[in-house]
């Protein structure tokens, strides 16, 4: 867990928070041209960094704040509230494996649920390599099966082909949308099929997610 609270050269107390997008926007003065992009650890200072940072999108790496589906909706929610700027998470799926394969199910559920929140999932390393491990050049020898593969190149380009609907200027909406039959949920409950309401100009949107 990212500690928020730090010292000074003084001994004083303050939380680091209040001053990282001081930070960034200064070595973006400094640096013409550059691109910045800054690591929000399980949301620490993302409210600040969305709302002033010059950053070229929004980065988090989440852990423990982040406990369910519904929480990365509410995530990506609060940050189209201070901006339109693009989400990408690391979250690391099977991070306990060292070797097998990766389970084809949580990684596609996890996929669809980030990208129909309107969040883009940094997961996908050289070659046919997936990562589970905050360390990138780690060799775990999890492996992603041969269906799993072949469900990645179509969920990317469907994320590519329809980026306008599924990011471009799309925040959530009220519409209600039911399923006879068949349970629903708007806060993505388990054994529910998960409603999540959008809209984006000219269109409203509803994704249809099974938990």
């Amino acid at each position: 867990m990212w500690d928020h609270w730090v010292y000074d050269y003084d001994g004083n107390q303050f939380n680091i928070d209040d001053y990282n997008t001081q930070f960034i926007n200064n070595f973006k003065a400094a640096v013409p041209g550059a691109r910045a992009v800054f690591n929000s650890v399980d949301g620490g200072a993302i409210n600040q960094v969305a709302q002033g940072a010059n950053v070229d999108f929004l980065y988090s790496e989440l852990w423990g704040a982040t406990a369910n589906y519904n929480d990365l909706k509410n995530y990506v929610d609060n940050e189209r509230s201070y901006c339109s700027k693009a989400s990408v998470f690391a979250a690391y799926m099977d991070r306990g494996l060292s070797s097998g394969y990766f389970n084809e199910a949580g990684v596609r559920l996890a996929d669809a649920a980030m990208f129909a929140c309107g969040a883009a999932h940094i997961e996908l390393g050289d070659g046919d390599k997936m990562l589970n491990n905050e360390y990138f050049p780690a060799d775990t020898s999890v492996v992603m099966t041969s269906s799993l593969t072949a469900a990645m190149r179509a969920y990317y380009d469907f994320q590519v082909g329809y980026e306008n609907l599924l990011r471009d200027g799309a925040v959530s909406a009220n519409n209600q949308a039911t399923i006879n039959g068949v349970t629903s949920s708007t806060s993505g409950a388990a054994g529910a099929v998960w409603v999540i309401s959008k809209k984006t100009l000219g269109y409203n949107i509803v994704h249809l997610s099974i938990c």
